[in-house]
């Protein structure tokens, strides 16, 4: 009759494959087929009416300036989340209200396809892209900066930032907010947006709105979120297994040594 150490050994060993396959697949950019429509359009900049504000976020307070309104559909193609316990700049700076930097791309960019053979990733200020190792290079030419942004992402509304942390490369997105520029008694010198596309210039947008039109690779997320849990909680029973043991072994021996 197998045991249940066998079976929690193949589920562990099963689900840790299924991790391994689903963590190079989760990522994957979605087809140019697969591009809804909208992201054709160019991000629209307009004037703005909306007055300077003050937000307050974990005993800072930060007084926010629009400059002009911005509504943008892109997809996104890095990503770089504050929130996460490994990133410490943004807390030794206090600036919690730059959330996530969402790096898109749209219009030229996603109807060529050519981000299939570009490889992106974020840094704690920039975006980056490269050509990915074997690809065409004669194909450079048809990749179109000027059809990608960087965007420092503000808010202090919780149900957009529950949104900004679902927002996952290769997702396409579409959001409406201000350019801003943003300060704190913290900040040596205050952040200002980028209000150009041609430029190296970040946008920093404080987010009004914020939806995931489509999301990439469910089947893959949901496989891997699924299966690392399993595999923890094999390696849970796993090592409360050898504890118990260890006990036994403990108690025997205590045992032999009271009798003798």
């Amino acid at each position: 009759m197998t045991s249940a150490k066998t079976i929690t050994k193949f589920v562990l060993a099963s689900s840790l494959g299924l991790w391994l396959i689903s963590f190079f697949q989760k990522d994957r950019f979605p087809d140019k087929s697969a591009i809804l429509p909208e992201l054709s359009r160019p991000p629209i900049q307009t004037e703005t009416d909306a007055q300077p504000f003050e937000i307050q976020r974990r005993g800072v307070t930060y007084r926010v300036t629009p400059m002009h309104d911005y509504e943008l559909y892109g997809m996104v193609v890095s990503e770089n989340d504050f929130r996460d316990f490994w990133e410490k700049v943004h807390e030794d700076l206090k600036d919690h209200i730059n959330v996530k930097d969402l790096c898109v791309i749209w219009g030229p960019n996603v109807e060529s396809g050519i981000y299939q053979k570009l490889e992106f990733s974020s840094g704690e200020w920039t975006c980056y892209y490269e050509w990915k190792t074997g690809s065409d290079r004669e194909s450079w030419a048809q990749f179109q900066p000027n059809a990608l942004s960087n965007n420092h992402l503000l808010s202090d509304k919780s149900e957009i930032l529950a949104k900004t942390a679902l927002a996952k490369r290769g997702d396409q997105i579409h959001f409406k907010g201000h350019l801003v520029k943003y300060s704190s008694n913290f900040m040596k010198a205050p952040r200002i947006s980028s209000t150009v596309r041609e430029d190296n210039g970040c946008e920093v947008v404080y987010l009004t709105q914020l939806e995931i039109l489509k999301k990439a690779n469910r089947f893959w997320r949901s496989l891997f979120s699924l299966s690392g849990r399993v595999a923890l909680v094999c390696i849970i029973l796993f090592m409360s297994h050898f504890l118990i043991e260890i006990g036994k072994v403990v108690k025997h021996e205590g045992r032999k040594q009271n009798g003798d």
